[in-house]
Order: structure tokens, then sequence, then C-alpha cells
């Protein structure tokens, strides 16, 4: 299940021509929006993953903002037992993670992590606390490109399929640096959901990610179909592991004003 987060958490990642020379937010940062989705291997549901834009960290007009992302895995689940709340604070311009808090509870082990950015001396410190009493263990990387991680890498996402393009992204995970890498394709295509009665506008994504292949066996390789419109909303995911194919998909949304677009629907 924690592999399965991860890959939901790369698709539509991009690079840095996504950073936008314009102050003002990106369309896809809406106050109170919030999207939950379905993680399922075959007919059994692992467990749902919410994605909410909480508040404007600061304001935007500082050019920053805050989003989090819930896991929880079905209860029940013979093998696990998860709970995480990661929460991050983006850099609008250059939608890049500026710091990032979580707690994960997996089998009733208890680990909290807090990632804090440098641009001026191009340095990320991680505390790493495992168990509820630990002592924080910080590694500090040094020379590393501004990157994005965990929520953010979500809402950079976005933000590059709604762009289009092909991008490589410096990638945090687990205290060390990688890559990840995203072809948006240039035609729109129709998608279905269970949550939407009609067909969906969207883009497709095909993408690599260097970190990804251990636990689960996945091998790196993904596809998602993201909404063709300003509000580039994800909505379904589909990636291998050892087990066989593991779909992510929208199932519930708070968003004013936005309905999944139809093939009728005016394109962007």
């Amino acid at each position: 299940m924690r592999r399965i987060v991860i890959c939901l958490m790369i698709l539509g990642g991009g690079a840095g021509a996504v950073a936008q020379n314009d102050p003002s937010p990106s369309p896809i940062f809406q106050v109170g929006e919030q999207l939950r989705y379905s993680v399922k291997w075959k007919f059994i549901r692992l467990g749902t993953i919410t994605m909410t834009t909480v508040s404007e960290a600061d304001s935007t007009s500082q050019g920053r903002v805050q989003v989090v992302m819930d896991v929880e895995s079905s209860r029940g689940l013979p093998v696990v037992d998860l709970r995480e709340r990661n929460e991050a604070v983006m850099d609008i311009a250059r939608m890049r993670s500026l710091t990032y808090v979580a707690t994960h509870d997996v089998n009733g082990h208890h680990q909290s992590l807090r990632h804090t950015f440098a641009p001026e001396e191009r340095s990320v410190t991680a505390e790493l606390t495992d168990g509820e009493a630990g002592v924080p263990v910080t590694t500090i990387l040094r020379d590393v490109e501004w990157y994005v991680e965990g929520v953010t890498l979500f809402f950079y996402a976005r933000e590059a399929a709604r762009r289009g393009g092909s991008h490589t992204i410096p990638t945090l995970v687990n205290q060390a640096m990688y890559g990840t890498s995203i072809t948006i394709a240039g035609r729109s295509e129709e998608i279905e959901i269970d949550a939407v009665d009609y067909p969906i506008r969207s883009k497709r994504l095909f993408g690599e990610a260097e970190w990804t292949g251990s636990a689960a066996g996945v091998t790196g390789e993904f596809m998602g179909w993201v909404s063709d419109d300003e509000a580039s909303v994800m909505l379904r995911a589909e990636l291998e592991i050892f087990l066989g194919s593991i779909d992510i998909e929208l199932e519930q949304w708070r968003r004013a004003g936005w309905q999944p677009p139809s093939p009728m629907t005016a394109a962007r």
C-alpha cells in the first residue's frame, strides 16, 4: 500500500519549465478543494487517499499554499493497517516544496518526518523520528536542486499535465534524491470512472520513477489520466506490481464550480 501511495504522488510530475513567471496562483489551486481516491487491486479495495488544499499559507500574495494528503488502508486488511497524514507548504511560482511534515502509523509502528528546504543554501534538512518517544535522526542533503516530494508532487503533477510536454524533476524520497519523468499526450481522449455517468475528456500521462521498484515490486512505470480543463484534476491511475495491476480512481470531490468535463464541453 505504501509504494502504491507513492506512485499516485508521482503521476504528472514535471520539470523546471512548469515554473511560472506570472505570480498569480495556478488555477489548480482552490482553497477547500478535496479529492478522494479509491485504491484497488482486482476487486479488493486496499484503501483511500484524500488530497486537500487546506489554506493559503501566508496568503498566496506571498506565493505559498498549504496542501495535505491523508492515507488510510481499508479496515480488516490482513497484511497492513496504515494511517498517514502528510502536510506541505509549496512555493506556487516554482511549484516546489518548502516544508513537509508527516506522521505515519503502520501496523502500530509510529514515525514522524520533517523536511525543510533552504533555497539560498541549496540544502535540505530531513528529520526522522522512529517511535512515539524516539530521538530525531537528522540528515542534511547539500547542493540539491529545488525538488518535490510527497503531497507537493501530486499538485505539481496537475500543473505539469495542464501545460503539457515531457519533463523530469528531482524528487525527495526517504531522505535521498531521485528523478521522476513523464510525458503528457498531446491529444484529448475519453475516460470513464465509476463516480461519473458520462465519458470525461482527459489527457493521458506516461511516466517512470527512478526510485520505485523494491518493496512491492513496482516497475517504476505508470499511466494516468487528468481532466482536460483548467482544474487539471487527476482522474485515474494504473501501475503494475508483482501482484498485478493496481487502480487508483477519483470517487468523490469538492471543488467549487467544477464538474468533470464531458467530450461536448469546450476544451481549454
